[in-house]
């Protein structure tokens, strides 16, 4: 079934695991793990398609179970919950999005520990939606937390080190601090051009943002 949304035809993948569910309820009943989990690929197909009312109703029920069968701190009610939130947060709720932000951010600090991957990206995905909701001095608090992890865990050229350092930059352009937001977007620039050249669009974006800091 992955093979079909690895190609990207997620109406196809969406119309075969209907019918995988359908046959798992059918025989293994509502609450048996591999109709879970078949609920769960159903859900991220839709999701994909930005069929974010009925993805989010299927993640609802999935991380209900999960939560009940397998407790709050298990890995995957951990990813319900973030799949939860990245569907509430694509259609605009952000406010509920982000109490599932917080609340998937904190379980994995406790079950993962914050150098995690996983934390990170809950991390990041919380300083987002944060940046959405004009939350400037929060979201840039969360992206200087994941950037001081990143530097020490990764490297400070690290893509996903640099693309933090670019959202601390952003939120603190936001803010209105252009000579702050200047010094880190000249850092990042200058890493951006070694590692990935003058002319690539992140590192042209870069050099866009700073020019606005600069004028």
């Amino acid at each position: 079934m992955d093979a079909f949304k690895d190609q990207g035809k997620y109406a196809k993948a969406e119309a075969t695991y209907r019918r995988t569910l359908e046959v798992y309820q059918r025989v293994l009943g509502l609450q048996h793990p591999d109709t879970l989990t078949s609920k769960f690929i159903l859900a991220i197909a839709l999701n994909e398609q930005k069929k974010y009312a009925e993805s989010t109703k299927l993640y609802r029920e999935v991380l209900a179970v999960r939560e009940r069968v397998l407790g709050h701190s298990h890995q995957a009610t951990l990813t319900a919950s973030l799949n939860l939130a990245n569907a509430l947060y694509g259609q605009g709720k952000c406010a509920e999005a982000e109490t599932m932000y917080r609340e998937a951010h904190a379980l994995r600090q406790q079950v993962l520990g914050p150098k995690d991957p996983d934390t990170l990206a809950a991390a990041n995905n919380l300083a987002v939606v944060l940046e959405r909701q004009g939350k400037f001095v929060d979201a840039e608090a969360m992206h200087r937390e994941t950037l001081l992890i990143l530097q020490r865990v990764m490297s400070p050229e690290h893509p996903d080190t640099l693309i933090t350092a670019y959202n601390v930059a952003t939120t603190l352009l936001a803010q209105g601090s252009l000579a702050e937001a200047a010094v880190m977007y000249r850092d990042v620039l200058e890493a951006r051009c070694r590692v990935l050249g003058p002319d690539h669009p992140e590192t042209k974006k870069t050099a866009t943002n700073l020019a606005f800091c600069l004028r």
